[in-house]
């Protein structure tokens, strides 16, 4: 096996070339993260410039890494800094959570001149990334259908036939939201449901179905990925 360490190397004074040599190793790993990314995460969505995000705070990590170095009283003075900041940036997949965080250790592993950790380790992620795209565990985003209905159910049984009407046409729905107004002698009902995408005939045969049997006052059919309910 190859050895990427560097031999007398002072932790709490480093050389010019030691420091050199640690960013740009955390760079070229940060680099090869990015790049892995890009290619098995076709069918995945990252907030903008997520990539350089990845490239440019492994380089950060691993500057205050060496900043901090063995001192404690440097380490809290640095998380109370940290603290300051608000990070508003929404990650909604957990998998570019991971990533982020691969980067980010390999950055920290360079700045304690753990080299050798820094670029096995990253190299043993993407590998590992590699082979799970192209595994049955690389599962494509799923749809995520609302459907809405607003209609006067004065005998209390439209949300029942609705019901029906769901499972007739294969539809596996949950009901998350309920909502009843008496207006007059009528009352006045809305119903949301939840289920995964259906195929496009079976909706629109839903779709007329509804249309025919309530029939509703409204109807609205919402779709979004599965991955933003995290």
């Amino acid at each position: 096996m190859f050895d990427f360490s560097l031999t007398d190397i002072n932790a709490e004074n480093p050389s010019p070339l030691s420091l050199l040599y640690a960013f740009l190793v955390s760079f070229a790993l940060s680099v090869l993260v990015a790049f892995t990314y890009e290619r098995t995460s076709k069918h995945n969505s990252a907030p903008g410039h997520f990539q350089q995000a990845m490239i440019l705070g492994s380089i950060m990590a691993c500057i205050v890494t060496i900043v901090i170095g063995d001192s404690i009283g440097r380490g809290l003075g640095m998380l109370g800094i940290m603290a300051i900041i608000r990070f508003r940036t929404n990650i909604f997949q957990p998998r570019n959570i991971v990533f982020l965080f691969a980067a980010l250790g390999g950055g920290i592993a360079c700045g304690v001149f753990a080299f050798n950790v820094a670029i096995y380790g990253i190299l043993f992620f993407c590998a590992v990334a590699a082979v799970l795209s192209f595994s049955p565990m690389n599962v494509h985003t799923r749809k995520i259908s609302r459907l809405r209905l607003q209609f006067d159910d004065a005998t209390q049984t439209g949300e029942l036939r609705i019901n029906e009407i769901l499972k007739e046409h294969g539809i596996q729905a949950n009901l998350v939201r309920k909502e009843m107004v008496y207006a007059g002698s009528s009352l006045r009902t809305t119903c949301t449901w939840e289920f995964t995408e259906p195929e496009p005939n079976s909706l629109r045969s839903l779709w007329e179905t509804l249309a025919e049997s309530i029939p509703p006052q409204s109807i609205r059919i919402t779709q979004r990925d599965s991955e933003q309910i995290i």
